[in-house]
């Protein structure tokens, strides 16, 4: 189920609720932010494990990654050809970091990966529930726009334009 709205699509699925964007423009993120604390107003009792900030960027075909990681597949996939006797015809990869930082109620996740769109990068922000009050999620509810921002720094530290 996908309900679209004029802005935003809201997709409802068995343990998770997604708000997306369907356009982008200045004022998404605050309606996004609006619509979370709308949802957490008018559904009180429903439990909620974990918020995800997730950004996903498409790199331009002249930019890259300050971090190459094509080196590291490829001797990958030599070793598991060798290990299997057999040429590898194709592979994918991406690189996947986790951190934990100081300060902060999230932990962070950023990927880089190929894929035939283009190179990708994703920044997760990950806010696990320990403080189920009412105040401590809406504080991460109004979050998401600040996040998108920092999320935008470490696309400009880790593109090559």
């Amino acid at each position: 189920m996908r309900v679209n709205l004029h802005k935003l699509a809201i997709i409802p699925a068995r343990e998770i609720l997604i708000i997306e964007p369907c356009k982008s423009d200045d004022d998404i993120f605050h309606t996004i932010e609006a619509v979370g604390k709308s949802i957490l107003n008018k559904l009180p009792h429903t439990p909620i494990r974990a918020i995800g900030h997730n950004f996903v960027f498409t790199l331009d075909t002249e930019e890259s990654f300050s971090v190459e990681y094509s080196d590291q597949n490829n001797t990958l996939s030599e070793n598991v050809s060798e290990a299997l006797d057999c040429k590898v015809t194709d592979s994918t990869s991406q690189v996947k970091s986790t951190f934990e930082l100081e300060n902060t109620n999230y932990q962070l996740n950023v990927t880089i990966e190929p894929s035939p769109e283009g190179k990708k990068l994703s920044v997760n922000f990950h806010h696990p529930i320990t403080n189920k009050s009412k105040d401590n999620i809406t504080e991460i509810i109004e979050s998401f726009a600040d996040n998108f921002e920092l999320s935008k720094k470490i696309l400009n530290t880790m593109v090559i334009r």
